[in-house]
């Protein structure tokens, strides 16, 4: 089972019940995430992980895919998957991509997610920003993969704020226990109890889905790995 232990993480599942079932900021809009580590990859030895290719080394692969976790998490509804179109750009340096910048447009809705990664800058603790009809949401934390807290807030009013109104918020706290991987290990084990073959939070066709995402962000940004055959993405090997 892929260890996307975000997706099981009781923070996503409120955060998903308040944006679709409760529609606390009305039509969901636009997302903006953003994960960055300040690493010094050229100090690092050709063996890590971060900078050998052989073994994923870049941005998107390491940190990028929780931002892009995040725009799939927050603009795709639960009654409704649709395939979104992508534009995406990269950074390299020998070959390693230092920076992602891809959007997510999903073509039915005209939702955007505006996702960033880099190992070249850490990122502050709010590293979300989702933007609704009726308001919007920030989501903090020690990194993306780590959230924290989330906090509602009503629409922006132009006339309010001119008056120097304070926008109040309501917030969410989840306390950080453990590492935050046993959520994931107890669905797996349920699953396993159940004699189910996938679960349900992330089955084997949203793996493959999300792979082929990334394939499409680094074919248009052009990180290349040697395993691949012939031009072929990972998610067909």
């Amino acid at each position: 089972m892929e260890a996307m232990w975000l997706r099981f993480r009781p923070l996503v599942f409120s955060l998903r019940k308040v944006l679709y079932e409760e529609k606390a900021i009305g039509d969901v809009r636009r997302v903006f995430c953003d994960f960055g580590l300040d690493m010094d990859i050229s100090s690092l030895p050709e063996s890590s992980r971060l900078k050998n290719l052989s073994m994923g080394a870049g941005s998107l692969l390491d940190v990028g895919i929780y931002s892009l976790t995040w725009g799939i998490l927050t603009l795709e509804s639960p009654d409704s998957i649709e395939k979104p179109q992508i534009t995406a750009t990269q950074t390299l340096r020998d070959g390693v991509d230092i920076a992602s910048s891809f959007i997510l447009r999903y073509p039915a809705t005209g939702r955007q997610g505006i996702l960033t990664s880099t190992l070249e800058a850490r990122t502050p603790g709010t590293f979300l920003r989702l933007e609704g009809t009726e308001g919007y949401i920030l989501v903090e934390g020690a990194a993306a993969s780590s959230p924290r807290s989330f906090t509602v807030y009503p629409k922006v009013n132009p006339e309010a704020e001119k008056e120097g109104s304070k926008v109040e918020g309501k917030k969410y706290e989840f306390e950080l226990e453990g590492m935050g991987f046993y959520f994931e290990a107890d669905a797996a084990a349920d699953s396993i109890a159940r004699s189910e073959k996938e679960n349900a939070v992330m089955p084997h066709g949203e793996t493959v889905r999300v792979m082929e995402i990334l394939d499409e962000i680094r074919r248009q940004g052009g990180a290349k790995f040697p395993q691949e055959d012939q031009g072929r993405g990972l998610s067909s090997i």
